[in-house]
């Protein structure tokens, strides 16, 4: 996962290591002051695997929770009405 350093302007990157914790947090930051091309590098797969041991304000949670519903939404009637 590529990391962008003016994500992170609170943290030392030379002293923290990157493990399971950090990527979580640094996902958590992505999703909320990230831009497309963060949210395009982490790849919606590792979002939607990561979500739920995020920590997340409820709003942001909210939208990342409806987004995931909507698309789900939308390949079923895609996959079954236009079939």
């Amino acid at each position: 996962m590529k990391i962008r350093k003016e994500l992170l302007w609170d943290y030392d990157l030379d002293k923290t290591p990157q493990d399971e914790h950090f990527n979580n947090f640094y996902i958590s930051r992505v999703l909320t002051d990230g831009g497309d091309r963060d949210i395009r590098d982490i790849g919606k797969e590792m979002i939607k695997e990561r979500l739920p041991k995020l920590h997340l304000r409820p709003s942001i949670r909210a939208f990342w929770e409806l987004k995931e519903f909507f698309l789900l939404q939308a390949r079923y009637l895609i996959d079954n009405l236009y079939a």
